[in-house]
């Protein structure tokens, strides 16, 4: 009888332990909050270990060690982090960065790339004045297909609701950008983001309202657009912020993108597709309110910046 209440009181631990153990884990879904010495605004990670970031005082930081021990290699000195003249980067590669902002007198972008994990850094100038009087200093973002070639889209400051919205690329690994459209009467909303997948074909995500679509799509190099329906708008949906979406073949077929549902209450939505954007399946909510931007490792990690510049990891 000693033995039997030994062993009914060793199943009843176990069973308690086994109940206890997704609280004692955590769910996939429960962010995992990062100590990072900067506040970031982007960041790209290759593995735990290895990847880029830019701050929110516009640094170029680099690690290897982990997202704990970036360290600057490059400070945007041009770029004003107290106002709508913000910078933006490309992280290509574990060895290749592109970073965009303006000059201080407006007139110039200034385009900076290294191929040595921020080393050494060549700068490009783009003559501004011809825009200006259709374009103030805004939002910048860039994407890179490759190490020669990528667009930037330079936007406007936002007035009486219109943006304007223009789209340059380079060719020879951003040595020069030429001028090819104005999205202005194009691509309504606020843009957030670009991806490339190829020269062909790219997106551009937004925020909107109304019934504007969240995302654009183009396969002929930016010549034409269509809108991308993501989900179903209904009534209690006030506007939807979408962050460039990440696509993981060179074929563009398989990718995700983050949307902030806003209802009564924001809600992060983490949608996929396999057929290169033609439909899109909710794959996951993430309790995250006020995401600033995302990205995915090569282990499908999820790493979402808040606006405050914190980091959370979401586990695959």
């Amino acid at each position: 009888m000693a033995m039997k209440k030994i062993v009914e009181k060793v199943v009843c631990i176990l069973l308690i332990l086994i109940c206890c153990l997704p609280l004692v884990s955590g769910s996939s879904d429960d962010a995992q909050s990062v100590s990072c010495p900067y506040p970031l605004r982007q960041l790209t990670m290759y593995d735990e270990k290895t990847g880029w970031a830019l701050s929110m005082e516009n640094e170029i930081l680099f690690t290897e060690n982990g997202i704990g021990h970036f360290e600057p290699v490059r400070s945007l000195e041009n770029a004003d982090s107290a106002s709508d003249r913000f910078a933006s980067a490309a992280f290509l590669d574990q060895r290749t960065a592109y970073t965009a902002c303006f000059s201080f007198d407006d007139n110039q972008l200034i385009v900076e790339r290294t191929q040595d994990s921020g080393a050494s850094w060549q700068q490009t100038f783009i003559d501004f004045a011809d825009y200006a009087d259709i374009c103030d200093v805004g939002s910048i973002f860039l994407s890179f297909i490759d190490n020669q070639q990528g667009y930037l889209l330079c936007c406007s400051t936002p007035a009486a609701r219109l943006m304007t919205k223009l789209l340059f690329f380079t060719d020879n690994a951003g040595k020069t950008f030429y001028f090819i459209s104005d999205l202005t009467n194009i691509i309504a909303g606020y843009p957030q983001g670009i991806t490339t997948v190829s020269e062909g074909q790219l997106y551009i995500a937004v925020t909107y309202h109304g019934i504007d679509a969240c995302l654009y799509q183009s396969s002929d190099s930016a010549r034409t657009w269509k809108r991308v329906e993501i989900f179903p708008r209904t009534e209690d949906v006030r506007y939807v912020d979408g962050y460039a979406p990440i696509f993981y073949d060179s074929g563009g077929q398989t990718g995700t993108i983050l949307l902030n549902v806003r209802k009564e209450q924001a809600v992060c939505q983490l949608y996929t597709t396999k057929d290169a954007g033609d439909n899109w399946t909710l794959e996951r909510e993430l309790p995250c309110d006020t995401p600033l931007s995302y990205s995915i490792d090569n282990s499908s990690r999820i790493y979402v910046i808040d606006q405050d510049g914190k980091v959370f990891i979401f586990h695959p």
